[in-house]
């Protein structure tokens, strides 16, 4: 590379910076331990100005990491620390070279610009020698991509400009890939078309309206719900998410999908879009997963879409996502901070049985409060919950006909309550941890005691008829 671009400065440049106070030596680096999970430096050899026994004024350091890659850098040195200049290594046979500035272990870090064997560049900002913050990126072929990065992955809003023709498209990438809606506009800014992606994948292009030039409207087209996009939240139901692949039927329905054709979406589009307001921006946005208790594992990543006010779910949505337990989920939700407050989340488990959960939530996304659950088994629940579990005072109809109501704790029968069977009896006792125990009254359907039974961590121990 020196052979054929020359050094960062001749020497005459290099001279002209000399001073009485600074000699220019050729000394041993004594190598550096950097951050942990990082390369370290070898021993090398400095050439340059040295000021009371450190590296200060330009120089020349030439080393090896711990991975046995050369590295040179030209540099304004300061207290024996790279300031700015440029940095050269050969990595996994490419010769990487950056101009800019450094942090005190030597790593890219600030504004500056980094070629690779002179075809792909990136101008922007750098954070502990990864891209880090806003820059453009020029590919080798002429494509470029301008946006924010977080450690050398593109994460973001960004737009990606076609060389051979000027179109591009602006949208947001997670992980270094496209993430949901991307719109095309040609090299004179005219919208194309919209592309759904899903893990970097295109799984669907269409049309989408679009804001008219004449439109006066007081809420603009950005602003309102769109039901082409809301459709493609149904379409993720049908893919893999975070490596758990879907259930098909016959009609290549996921059992999410064919309950939202059936029943339909909590809200219309036109009722979303009477909700619809100046200051909150209808997106397809990234959902960043939620750590939660084991027993109802933790929320992954998926998808949110509808209104956002500064950068958190607020206002009306819907948002897609799967859990550590298996689960794939829909929430249609009031949302409030990022929080759903009260809405319908619709569940599919890993028996590929849908559950429907309806009223107010909390902010690990359960219900909490007065609230509705039912199952695709006839099963149903209406009454008190607590972060997603039934407690307090409920009543629950079970698929044969029998139900149950009473006071409950941590989904268990919890307290006083009355069981009622399907052809009208029933009996009244009290419950711990799900279990019966003490006395329980049995009554026929007219309301007549029939017997007393007795119980002792769930079991019959004793029973009286009345005669």
């Amino acid at each position: 590379m020196i052979l054929k671009d020359g050094w960062k400065w001749n020497l005459e440049v290099l001279n002209q910076c000399v001073d009485r106070v600074r000699t220019v030596e050729w000394t041993t680096f004594e190598g550096l331990k950097r951050l942990e999970g990082t390369t370290e430096f070898q021993q090398g050899v400095y050439y340059g100005q040295m000021l009371d026994g450190k590296r200060d004024g330009k120089g020349m350091l030439y080393i090896t990491d711990s991975n046995n890659n050369p590295l040179l850098y030209e540099c304004i040195w300061e207290e024996g620390t790279p300031i700015s200049g440029r940095f050269s290594i050969i990595f996994q046979n490419h010769l990487d070279v950056y101009t800019g500035t450094f942090d005190p272990y030597f790593y890219r870090n600030g504004h500056g610009t980094w070629t690779r064997d002179s075809q792909d560049t990136y101008t922007g900002e750098f954070k502990r020698g990864n891209r880090n913050g806003r820059g453009l990126y020029t590919f080798a072929n002429g494509n470029t991509f301008e946006g924010t990065w977080v450690n050398h992955s593109q994460e973001g809003v960004g737009r990606f400009t076609y060389k051979a023709t000027g179109g591009y498209e602006i949208g947001m990438y997670v992980g270094n890939v496209r993430f949901g809606i991307q719109t095309c506009y040609s090299s004179g800014g005219e919208y194309e078309s919209s592309k759904f992606y899903h893990e970097g994948a295109l799984v669907k292009t269409i049309s989408l309206q679009q804001q008219d030039e004449g439109d006066t409207s007081a809420v603009p087209t950005k602003n309102k719900f769109q039901q082409e996009v809301r459709e493609q939240m149904l379409e993720l139901t049908k893919l893999t998410c975070n490596k758990k692949a879907a259930k098909l039927d016959s009609n290549k329905q996921s059992n999410l999908s064919a309950k939202f054709l059936q029943d339909g979406w909590l809200w219309d589009i036109s009722f979303l879009n009477s909700k619809a307001s100046e200051d909150r921006m209808v997106e397809w946005n990234y959902f960043e997963g939620l750590k939660r208790a084991t027993h109802i594992g933790d929320l992954e990543p998926g998808a949110y879409y509808g209104q956002m006010l500064n950068g958190k779910r607020d206002g009306y949505g819907m948002l897609y996502c799967t859990n550590s337990l298996g689960y794939k989920m829909i929430y249609e939700c009031e949302w409030k901070e990022g929080i759903p407050i009260i809405g319908r989340q619709t569940i599919t488990n890993t028996y590929n049985k849908w559950c429907l959960h309806e009223g107010t939530m909390s902010p690990i996304f359960e219900l909490t409060g007065q609230c509705q659950w039912s199952y695709q088994d006839k099963d149903s629940y209406t009454g008190e919950f607590v972060d997603g579990q039934r407690s307090g005072k409920g009543k629950y109809i079970y698929a044969s006909g029998n139900f149950f109501v009473g006071e409950w704790e941590a989904n268990q029968k919890h307290g006083r309550g009355r069981h009622t069977f399907a052809q009208g009896q029933y009996e009244e006792g009290e419950y711990k941890q799900g279990k019966q125990i003490g006395e329980h009254r049995y009554y026929l359907k007219s309301g007549v005691l029939h017997l007393y039974r007795y119980f002792e961590d769930g079991k019959e121990v004793k029973r009286v008829e009345i005669l």
